[in-house]
């Protein structure tokens, strides 16, 4: 969630309610804030205040969800993945290692 952006010292500009409500980092190394500059196509939240579409609250909270559910499925295909490795190499244990070697060529010739 962005956060207001709020005047922290007497250097910094005051708060314009015409403008996105964001609190932005400058870029670079400094760890300073400033108003995000947007002040067209504002949209209010529930608390009024206008927020840019790539700050306002509903957007963040979409985008996160959007990710989040991407990475579940990642995660969930990379389990499955490991879960048949594990199975394969259960499936292993005990045949002894000629066995194995035969069958590997056995199947690698038939693929040609």
């Amino acid at each position: 969630m962005s956060f207001i952006y709020k005047q922290h010292d007497d250097y910094s500009s005051p708060f314009d309610s015409s403008r996105c409500a964001a609190n932005v980092a400058w870029g670079g190394r400094s760890v300073s804030f400033h108003q995000c500059e947007r002040n067209k196509k504002l949209k209010p939240d529930q608390d009024g205040n206008l927020w840019c579409w790539q700050h306002h609250p509903d957007y963040i909270k979409e985008k996160r969800e959007k990710e989040e559910a991407k990475w579940e499925q990642e995660k969930e295909s990379q389990n499955a993945k490991w879960r048949r490795q594990r199975a394969m190499r259960n499936a292993c244990e005990g045949v002894p290692t000629e066995m194995l070697e035969t069958i590997k060529v056995k199947y690698l010739l038939n693929l040609r």
